[in-house]
């Protein structure tokens, strides 16, 4: 799926080994989740230790359109004329999928991740077949900013900008 995607993040991806600076575990629900250094060397839980899904759903619901009031995140929500969604931090997508899937078709979904060997860790634990499949999703991923600034502006290509909502993944920021 990924190859019919992003052909350039798949070459990247399907030799890079697993990172020994992110550690995957079990979760008390069984699902896996995520931790790894952040800048600060701390380690930051990039999902629940508890419930990965269920913060998942919330996560998506607090955030798309319909949904009254402010996101947890305190940026405002958009109404249903949002033409697109970028979400900076991916961790295992487990919220990436969710939002996605409730996301109206028409609308753009822009992933950005800026460390690799987290999104190297998601492929290899998370059923990520219905994000890639969905039409209008656009990922980024690594911290090579030239490379990022040539990304943006062809999401700018696709969108007006104005009609853009930026959703910051908490734990991805603080990693």
């Amino acid at each position: 799926y990924l190859k019919h995607l992003d052909q350039g993040i798949f070459e990247r991806f399907k030799e890079m080994p697993l990172n020994p600076s992110v550690r995957v575990f079990e979760s008390k629900s069984g699902m896996p989740t995520l931790a790894a250094k952040g800048d600060d060397g701390s380690e930051v839980l990039a999902h629940s230790e508890y419930d990965p899904a269920k913060e998942a759903r919330l996560f998506a619901e607090s955030r798309l359109p319909g949904v009254r009031g402010r996101a947890p995140s305190g940026a405002e929500i958009k109404n249903e004329e949002t033409e697109a969604y970028a979400i900076a931090g991916f961790g295992l997508g487990y919220h990436i999928v969710e939002f996605a899937q409730r996301l109206p078709k028409k609308r753009w979904l822009f992933v950005i991740e800026g460390r690799e060997e987290i999104f190297r860790a998601a492929l290899e634990y998370t059923d990520l077949s219905s994000l890639l499949t969905r039409g209008g999703t656009h990922l980024f991923v690594g911290r090579d900013w030239s490379v990022f600034l040539g990304w943006i502006k062809g999401v700018l290509d696709l969108c007006n900008p104005d009609d853009i909502t930026v959703i910051v993944h908490q734990p991805s920021a603080r990693l």
